[in-house]
Order: C-alpha cells, then structure tokens, then sequence
C-alpha cells in the first residue's frame, strides 16, 4: 500500500487499521453490513487479478474464502436488514426534506 500524505485520510486509516474483521462480524449492529460487504467483494472481483499487488490478491482471497464459510440464509438475512436500513434511512432523509 502507498503511504498516506493526506492527514485526513491518515487518520481515516488509522483509526481503520485498529477495527478488525472479526470485531465487525461478532457485533450485531455490523455483522450485517459486514456480511455485505464480504459478500459484494468475494462476488466482484476484477477481471484481471494478476495486475493487483500479491496483498490485494490474498485478501480478496481470503475475502472469498471466508464469503464460502457464510451459510447462504445468513447471508440473505444480512442483505435483508441492509436494505431496510437504507430503505429507512431514505425515508428520514425525505421526511426531513419535506419538514424543512
């Protein structure tokens, strides 16, 4: 990965870097979004791999890895409680739109 000169976008990392993975898959309020997530990156995948750094390639490795350990339910569950969250979010925002 390239260095950061940006200190914003050094924080971002920062603070990134210190939340793992498995910390999102074991919370409620993330385990969903990060379902999602794993899914979306295990099934999108470049077409040309090979033009990615070795650490890009393992860890969409290992993203499809462990997207194959996710039971197919779980991961329909999770795309379920996403959309809604968006779906309400949109919501509120229109509401909001509308009251202003």
């Amino acid at each position: 990965m390239t260095e950061r000169t940006d200190p914003l976008e050094q924080k971002l990392f920062q603070i990134a870097d210190s939340i793992t993975l498995g910390e999102l898959l074991r919370h409620d309020s993330s385990r969903h979004w990060a379902i999602s997530a794993i899914s979306n990156i295990a099934m999108n995948q470049p077409d040309s791999p090979m033009e990615l750094s070795v650490a890009e390639r393992l860890m969409l490795y290992s993203m499809t890895s462990i997207n194959g350990l996710i039971d197919s339910n779980d991961r329909h569950d999770a795309y379920q409680r996403c959309r809604i969250a968006v779906e309400q979010n949109r919501s509120e925002r229109a509401r909001a739109q509308i009251d202003a």
